[in-house]
Order: structure tokens, then C-alpha cells, then sequence
């Protein structure tokens, strides 16, 4: 299916917060964009709903570590998503710097599971979110169910979503559920940084290293 993208959405925040965060953490590893900002690494697009969402680049692995900082950092919820070529998506839930949930539509994936019992693996905690979020669990639960089943996985979870259960972009209508508006591309974001090639060259080495090693 062919789509990469990771995005993350902070709530009770601002994007001007958010924007000094990223100064105070990345310090002279980060410039601020004032043209051309769709092209640039990082977006940050103005609240709605009480959300301000982020989109990381494309060729930044971080993106865990720097959503637990900024959950950290401003004490509230961070839900980050990662699709990975249109397949499977992943999301990662922190409050106040804590990762207390993760779901993985597909863990064995890339057969990476060393014996474990699949279902075990980043299942999802509709409950959690929900509670965490005041919002109703029925309307959370089925966007992970990873029944592999066509009647399932070929569906839509509600009439009025976009996307199949099986497509890496459902999260567009989970984070639907969760209040969360994914920007279209064409959207100006508030602010937009661009990093230092040299310091994502090292970061990603460093975050692949203590990957495979």
C-alpha cells in the first residue's frame, strides 16, 4: 500500500509550547522554519479539538523517545502513531512520561516474535484509553481486533469511516474516535523545524544500534 508516516497528537497543549519544547530540547540541533514549511522535518499544526498534532519526518526512528519526553515535560497524554508502508500501524500511549499502552495491528510482521504467543503482543487497551479519555470504549475496542478473518479485516469498523480495518491508515479513523483530526497535506502548520542532517544521521545510528545490539 505504499504509506509511511508518523504523527503524534498532544492533549491539553498548545503549539506554541510544543514549539518551545522542541528549541529547549533539540537546542542547536533544530531550526526554525519560516517559508516552505509542508517540506519541512517537523509540523506542528495549531489545536483543535484540544489536540495539537505533530508530524514527524519520515527518517527520524526517535519518535517514541521524543513523545515520552513531551509527555514528560508538559505532564499529559501523548498518543503517537507509526504506519509502516500502508501494512500495519502501531500506537503508543504516554501520560506524564509514562508508555502505559501500545498496539501493533500486526506483530509478526516481520516474524520478529521469538516464539512468544502473538496475541500477547501490544494488544491494545481499549479500556485504558477510554477511561484516560473519558470517552466510550465501544467506540475505541474494534480498532484492535486483529482477527484475521476477511468478514474483519476487509470491513470498515463503522459505516462512516474511511479506511479498512486491515489498511495502516485506520488510525486516521481511530484517532477519529479519540477526537484527534488528522491535517490534510495541504494544511499550513503553526510551526514547522527542520533538523540538522548530521544530528538525524547520528540519532538514527544510535537508535539502531541499541536496536540490534
Amino acid at each position: 500500500m505504499g504509506y509511511f508516516g508518523t504523527f503524534s497528537a498532544v492533549i491539553n497543549s498548545k503549539s506554541d509550547e510544543l514549539a518551545q519544547f522542541f528549541k529547549n530540547y533539540y537546542k542547536e540541533n533544530i531550526g526554525l522554519k519560516h517559508d516552505n514549511k509542508i517540506k519541512s522535518d517537523v509540523l506542528i499544526y495549531a489545536r483543535e479539538n484540544n489536540w495539537v498534532v505533530i508530524k514527524w519526518p519520515r527518517t527520524y526512528f526517535l519518535y517514541r523517545k521524543t513523545s515520552k519526553e513531551i509527555s514528560n515535560s508538559l505532564q499529559t497524554i501523548v498518543s503517537t502513531v507509526n504506519v509502516y508502508d500502508g501494512d500495519f500501524w502501531e500506537h503508543f500511549f504516554f501520560k506524564k512520561g509514562d508508555l502505559i499502552d501500545t498496539f501493533h495491528s500486526a506483530p509478526d510482521f516481520h516474524g520478529e516474535y521469538g516464539g512468544r504467543n502473538i496475541e500477547l503482543i501490544d494488544p491494545g487497551d481499549a479500556h485504558l484509553i477510554a477511561t484516560e479519555l473519558n470517552l466510550e470504549v465501544k467506540n475505541i475496542k474494534p480498532y484492535f481486533n486483529r482477527d484475521e478473518s476477511k468478514e474483519v479485516r476487509y470491513n470498515k469498523v463503522f459505516p462512516e469511516d474511511i479506511y479498512e480495518l486491515l489498511h495502516g491508515l485506520v488510525f486516521i479513523d481511530f484517532w477519529d474516535k479519540l477526537g484527534i483530526n488528522l491535517p490534510e497535506e495541504d494544511v499550513l502548520p503553526e510551526y514547522a523545524f527542520d533538523f540538522k542532517e548530521e544530528f538525524l544521521v547520528e540519532e538514527n545510528k544510535r537508535y539502531f544500534e541499541d536496536y540490534y545490539l
